[in-house]
């Protein structure tokens, strides 16, 4: 007999937990096959995922709520030094959870739908943002914070794409580097809320 704890919310969640598990070992997530890892009939898993988009979805939007923990829990001393573990935790994140994290930012994954289904992705836009702002500081307004938001993520996204697919130059190719690439743009972005221009730092 199947457990009543599936009617209650609990077999969605044990879905989505599998399909990220089966993404991760290099396989595709079916609704038939998480059914049956879950032990309940393919029915019962349609009654909470209408199809494979939708599945889709949902993993994603799981993908986003954990990015948004743990990135929410980085600390720094400073405003500055905070975002920079944050971008350290997106880093990390992504190569954790490779095929999650690709899976999230898939052509086929509209993240308007995602926002509309769950919360995962404006949370962890959310953390993001509010990093960014306290590091530009009070005086910085609404344009500028979200300029400098596009900027590090830009950034940050790139840096953990490229380490994915082993783009980086071989400089960067062993070991982890995101400070010695992140550290300055983020100085260069929140050294100053005046203008649009970023002067980064040039060493004699």
């Amino acid at each position: 007999m199947k457990s009543d704890g599936f009617h209650h919310g609990n077999l969605r969640a044990t879905v989505i937990a599998a399909g990220i598990e089966v993404l991760e070992a290099g396989g595709e997530p079916s609704l038939r096959d998480l059914a049956r890892r879950a032990g309940v009939t393919p029915m019962a898993v349609y009654r909470h995922f209408a199809d494979k988009d939708a599945l889709l979805l949902a993993l994603a939007d799981a993908g986003f709520a954990m990015l948004a923990e743990e990135t929410a829990a980085a600390t720094g001393p400073s405003a500055e030094s905070r975002l920079l573990a944050v971008c350290r935790a997106y880093c990390a994140f992504s190569v954790a959870k490779p095929a999650l994290f690709r899976l999230m930012f898939a052509d086929p994954i509209d993240i308007a739908r995602i926002s509309v289904a769950g919360s995962g992705s404006v949370a962890a836009y959310s953390v993001l943002r509010d990093a960014v702002s306290a590091a530009v500081g009070a005086d910085a307004d609404d344009a500028t914070v979200t300029l400098r938001l596009a900027q590090v993520w830009s950034t940050v996204h790139g840096y953990a794409c490229l380490r994915l697919a082993n783009r980086l130059p071989r400089a960067l190719s062993i070991g982890d580097h995101h400070d010695a690439v992140l550290a300055p743009v983020i100085r260069a972005l929140t050294s100053s809320v005046n203008g649009l221009a970023v002067r980064p730092e040039v060493s004699d």
